[in-house]
């Protein structure tokens, strides 16, 4: 919505809640949902860096959606732990993701010695992950 306005205005007071339903798709462990959503991770991050390439007149809307796609990466690498998906289903995650140029988004949307240092371990839990047998 925001890519599409022509201006947009900020307020301080709480206008919403967030409610997190047990049945939901991001309370879901079973590993089939889990996948699910590691590739759903794939995808959006994909679409805030195309979207961000569609910005180039726009460079703070551009980083903008480079450090949302980062954050959302920050989110898949959790879900890459061995503890959360069987060795396969990382593996063909972890190419996909690669295949796919996450790893060059997660070092667009870094602007900090911290965010770097995401973007190095994301790189890392990708490669492991990919070689994994």
């Amino acid at each position: 919505l925001g890519l599409r306005m022509q201006r947009i205005g900020y307020v301080d007071t709480l206008l919403y809640g967030y409610r997190v339903h047990a049945a939901s798709f991001t309370q879901d462990r079973t590993v089939e949902l889990l996948g699910k959503r590691a590739a759903s991770y794939i995808a959006i991050i994909r679409q805030l860096v195309d979207a961000a390439d569609a910005q180039r007149g726009d460079a703070p809307l551009q980083q903008s959606l480079l450090r949302h796609a980062q954050r959302e990466g920050r989110i898949f690498h959790t879900l890459m732990r061995r503890d959360t998906l069987p060795n396969p289903m990382r593996r063909e995650l972890a190419r996909e993701a690669l295949r796919q140029g996450l790893v060059r988004a997660m070092f667009r949307g870094a602007e900090s010695v911290s965010t770097r240092w995401r973007a190095v371990r994301f790189w890392w839990r990708l490669r492991l992950c990919a070689m994994s047998a």
